[in-house]
């Protein structure tokens, strides 16, 4: 019975925010039917399809998944079946078969949470065990060398769940989180060094109490998106600019409105060539928005990737996603949809859009190492308006992270910055990126390229 009665509460909207009284596991705000702003203005969509892959062999919710590019698999995590009882099980999905192979089980049955990688290892943070109002803070790490999972150091207290999560230059950040349920959101910033295996609390709170939000990092902006406030957020939050060192100078701000109908909760979301991929979220018990929209701070507008899934689905943090030199992929594993009355149900299936090429921002074209950082001319040379800039990085030697921070930017013949196109931790390999001028008049243009002692600059010509 409690395992039933926790599975409910799961998917029940969010119990009403007091501390004073008990009430109603069910929130029955009426749903915002008019259509948001967003949907109407001319922003760019990036269309592809979605097909159905070999399902899972059962229904579950809270599944995390990671693209591991050097296996050409993916990584599936925990989650939990209709009963409410969170699994223990981890599954390789391989990519080349399209078939499951069974990898070390989690130490205990977890769901959702936030599957992040920092080198070569995977971190399980915020993730729900066996009581969903009592949460236990732990901390656990898959090496993706020895496949194999392994106990961390437990979050300080208060103990938190489903915090907000992303990575930040190879440190783990949490934002929010409820001490109990949806009960208590929390303005708790931390941060988890993954190498000391130490946690830290930052001086500086979050913008606002929150739960079960969704966050992603580029460079050093953090963005925040939803979750409950005690009510449904439609928020976006940023945090940071060029210069931050330290989340605790991070400044929060809101951007504006989530491109959601309503407010969201329990929004899923990825990271890729520098950009932030937001997907399905839960709005309350009965309604699902199954869009995935991507942002690409300091650049606020945002794109949408249509169509909508095959199903109507939602309810889990992660979702992975693969790039190659000629297409992209997003795949999604399990998660709850509604039935044709509106009763929750899970599914088993595994669905996959595709869509023909990166339409903006990086992209690892070949996963060779390179021996040394290469900054190739741009082509087409002159250009108007588009033109694409090819660099390598190498193995990191030692001494060195494996991931190195790197720049690259554009400024006019004055030396002015014109535009930031890549400032983050990257990988050894082989990348391009897409350089927009339509807003630049013609001329003599040059682009730099730093990343520890390496310096390279190159001149470009806008030509209209």
């Amino acid at each position: 019975m409690r395992k039933f009665l926790l599975f409910f509460v799961f998917l029940a909207c969010i119990q009403a925010f007091t501390l004073s009284q008990n009430s109603s596991l069910f929130i029955t705000k009426p749903i915002n039917t008019h259509e948001h702003w967003l949907f109407t203005q001319p922003v760019d969509t990036i269309n592809g399809n979605w097909t159905y892959l070999t399902p899972m062999s059962k229904s579950l919710y809270g599944v995390n998944s990671y693209y591991l590019s050097s296996i050409n698999k993916i990584f599936i995590c925990g989650g939990a079946d209709s009963t409410g009882n969170t699994i223990r099980n981890c599954y390789f999905y391989n990519l080349s078969t399209n078939l499951y192979e069974l990898a070390d089980s989690l130490p205990m049955g977890r769901c959702l949470g936030k599957l992040v990688m920092v080198h070569d290892s995977l971190f399980l943070i915020g993730s729900i065990g066996a009581s969903f109002n009592a949460p236990d803070g732990a901390t656990y790490c898959f090496n993706t060398g020895t496949n194999k999972w392994s106990s961390k150091s437990t979050m300080p207290s208060p103990l938190l769940i489903e915090c907000a999560v992303c990575v930040w230059h190879d440190t783990i950040i949490t934002i929010g989180g409820p001490t109990s349920g949806f009960i208590g959101p929390t303005d708790i910033v931390r941060t988890y060094d993954p190498v000391s295996d130490i946690w830290n609390t930052s001086i500086t709170p979050f913008y606002q109490p929150v739960t079960t939000a969704a966050a992603e990092c580029n460079g050093n902006y953090i963005v925040v998106l939803g979750g409950w406030v005690g009510t449904f957020s439609n928020d976006v939050i940023i945090g940071g600019n060029d210069t931050l060192t330290s989340i605790d100078n991070i400044i929060w701000n809101r951007l504006g409105d989530a491109p959601y109908p309503t407010g969201v909760y329990r929004v899923s979301s990825s990271y890729y060539n520098s950009t932030m991929i937001f997907g399905p979220a839960l709005y309350n018990n009965i309604t699902i928005y199954n869009q995935f929209w991507a942002i690409n701070p300091p650049d606020t507008s945002w794109h949408r990737f249509l169509p909508n899934p095959l199903d109507s689905v939602a309810d889990f943090s992660n979702f992975a996603i693969n790039s190659n030199s000629d297409s992209t992929y997003f795949y999604i594993f399990g998660g709850i949809k509604k039935d044709t009355n509106n009763n929750p149900i899970l599914i088993n299936r595994t669905e996959r859009f595709a869509f023909g090429s990166v339409p903006f921002g990086l992209k690892r074209i070949s996963n060779t190492i390179p021996k040394e950082f290469i900054l190739y001319q741009n082509y087409p040379n002159p250009f108007n308006p588009v033109t694409t800039i090819k660099f390598e990085i190498p193995q990191a030697t030692s001494g060195m992270k494996s991931n190195t921070v790197v720049k690259l930017e554009v400024y006019d013949v004055l030396g002015r910055l014109v535009k930031t196109l890549v400032n983050e931790n990257e990988q050894s390999g082989i990348y391009t990126v897409q350089f927009d001028a339509s807003n630049l008049s013609s001329g003599i243009y040059f682009y730099r390229l730093t990343s520890g002692n390496y310096y390279a600059a190159r001149k470009m010509i806008v030509l209209k």
